[in-house]
């Protein structure tokens, strides 16, 4: 895979994040009035000929996620909607997060044109075939 340059700030700006949200929760900021942000987790593995990513994004149906790859940039989004809530019902605790979300990861070569992307029971795998030139190549070392 490529290398990423790491960036403090963005570290910062998740924790930024995650403290704003436990500061919330504690001190009972009403949840119907903010969307979440929130960032599904995902899991990355790579072969010699593709990469898989598995993404945890339960409750929303295929047509409300999108996936694009672009120069080597695998995106993913979508927005999991709140549920309507029916007159009358009292609800003592809202744990599951709504909003819109997006995940960009960086990839090696891979070929756009042969990715596959499935998704069932809340996780969205996507297989994205690598690019020849991006394959690990064995070197032989001659003997001097």
């Amino acid at each position: 895979m490529r290398l990423v340059r790491w960036s403090p700030f963005r570290d910062l700006m998740t924790l930024h994040e995650e403290t704003g949200k436990m500061l919330d929760s504690f001190f009972g900021t009403a949840e119907d009035s903010r969307e979440s942000q929130w960032i599904p987790p995902v899991d990355v593995s790579e072969s010699d000929n593709e990469v898989i990513v598995k993404a945890e994004i339960p409750g929303m149906g295929r047509d409300d996620i999108k996936v694009s790859v672009k120069d080597d940039v695998l995106t993913i989004s979508g927005v999991k909607k709140r549920e309507e809530r029916e007159n009358g019902e009292n609800w003592h605790r809202v744990e599951r997060t709504y909003g819109a979300f997006k995940r960009v990861l960086t990839l090696p070569s891979v070929d756009s044109e042969k990715v596959e992307a499935t998704y069932r029971d809340g996780v969205l795998e996507i297989k994205l075939p690598k690019q020849e030139s991006a394959k690990a190549k064995e070197i032989p070392i001659k003997v001097a």
